[in-house]
């Protein structure tokens, strides 16, 4: 290792024990890792909960919807990898209960790389021409896969991207639940009535009754504390239910109870 990689790689150790969350770890490890280990895009995908391996093929959900990406354009490109992530030839090798790090040119031809329909649905606009995975892996169970790629022009990654990136594998599997659990923790104080009010659109009527929901309040006091009907409470919460995403009250408790 060079003194100028070796300076570069301390640093990016620094900053990643110190992320408090998913927005500072793209910012201040995803971003900078290209100084290391050049990449045109990198991403990482947070494993869906319950994913068992031996049946990687009959699940459709593998992955957490909202991929973290560098830059934001090629969210679109792991969106669309997310919906047929089980048509991927190297799932099988990157999903475990161990970490692991390929590269694709490694062990497949150009042909098998670039000519399949995942390929094509996912990546050809991008001009992708070989990624290099790590999963990222903690107590035995998958936390999420971090990609780098490269277009045509850029060529294959080498050997030493591969020693790069294992090396910073090793602490981003200490670090990462952390980071994890700040993130969530973070998202549940910004969940405000207030916020959900403007992420779903609610009428004042309706965050006032989600305010009264959330306080355990029952429809008949509800309608007693607003000074309306209990029929037009009930039509509230189902008009509010749907905005929201939800079924039921219940279902409403565990995604927005603050």
């Amino acid at each position: 290792m060079e003194k100028n990689q070796f300076l570069i790689y301390n640093d990016l150790i620094d900053h990643l024990y110190n992320c408090t969350g998913m927005e500072e770890l793209k910012k201040d490890f995803m971003v900078p890792v290209r100084m290391l280990i050049p990449y045109t895009y990198c991403s990482i995908l947070l494993a869906a909960e319950g994913i068992d391996s031996s049946s990687l093929a009959q699940t459709e959900n593998l992955y957490q919807p909202e991929p973290v990406c560098v830059p934001d354009t090629f969210v679109e490109a792991e969106k669309r990898y997310i919906q047929r992530a089980a048509q991927d030839p190297v799932l099988w090798l990157i999903h475990g209960n161990e970490s692991t790090l390929i590269c694709e040119s490694e062990i497949l031809s150009e042909k098998e790389r670039l000519e399949g329909e995942l390929h094509r649905y996912c990546y050809e606009s991008y001009d992708i021409y070989d990624t290099m995975q790590y999963s990222i892996v903690a107590k035995h169970h998958l936390l999420g896969v971090l990609s780098l790629f490269r277009t045509r022009i850029d060529g294959c990654f080498q050997s030493d991207d591969m020693f790069f990136l294992r090396s910073i594998g090793v602490h981003l599997n200490k670090v990462f639940p952390k980071i994890l659990a700040a993130d969530r923790e973070q998202s549940t104080t910004l969940r405000t009535v207030e916020d959900i009010r403007q992420m779903h659109g609610l009428t004042v009527r309706e965050t006032q009754i989600l305010e009264k929901i959330l306080q355990f309040y029952s429809n008949e006091e509800i309608a007693e504390e607003c000074g309306i009907s209990s029929l037009t409470v009930q039509k509230h919460i189902q008009n509010l239910l749907r905005k929201l995403g939800v079924g039921s009250r219940l279902e409403l408790f565990r995604q927005y109870c603050i």
